[in-house]
């Protein structure tokens, strides 16, 4: 009879022990969490058109902290080549703005600002009114444009400054704000 229960007693003794070790296993497999992030170099991707204009347009105010509403306009006349032919050869009419030929609407628009902040490219600067963006130094280098971008960012720059001398456009050491005189689609 005790070499029976010995018998039963090592045969779920390993039953037993069996389970522990499985138990065990199971513990640590649980400790490792599953949604365990590892980190992974991402490639650079190349900006596209609309995120390196805006850091052209950055640039070409030494840097400045720019305002949101000015950034956006900036970009449109970028983009628009129809529009800032009109504004630079005639200007505005009395009573009657140009409309930008291109719609984009203000989401679209404040994407290409969240994209250039998460990868760490411009910033959000604190103001009281308005939100204000600057570039940052950890922004890719916009160094070798084309002809064609050279002669947009010089036309766009050049309206901003006709704003600045009709009292449209602010410019001081630090931001850069205004209104130009256009409507968008």
């Amino acid at each position: 009879l005790n070499e029976q229960r010995h018998k039963e007693e090592q045969l779920t003794g390993g039953v037993v022990e069996a389970k522990k070790a499985t138990k065990k296993k199971a513990e640590k497999k649980k400790k490792t969490p599953r949604n365990k992030k590892t980190a992974v170099a991402l490639p650079l991707l190349p900006l596209e058109q609309e995120h390196r204009y805006v850091l052209m347009i950055m640039r070409a105010f030494n840097d400045k902290a720019v305002s949101l509403r000015l950034l956006n306009q900036c970009l449109i006349l970028m983009l628009d080549d129809q529009l800032r032919t009109t504004l630079l050869s005639k200007g505005t009419t009395a009573g009657k703005k140009p409309t930008a030929s291109i719609k984009r609407d203000n989401t679209q628009l404040s994407q290409f600002y969240n994209d250039l902040e998460i990868d760490g490219y411009i910033q959000k600067t604190p103001s009281k009114h308005q939100a204000m963006w600057q570039i940052t130094g950890t922004a890719p280098s916009t160094d070798d444009p084309s002809e064609d971008d050279v002669q947009r960012i010089a036309e766009v720059v050049s309206l901003v400054e006709s704003g600045r001398d009709s009292g449209s456009v602010t410019i001081n050491a630090e931001t850069v704000d205004g209104i130009l005189d256009f409507v968008l689609a």
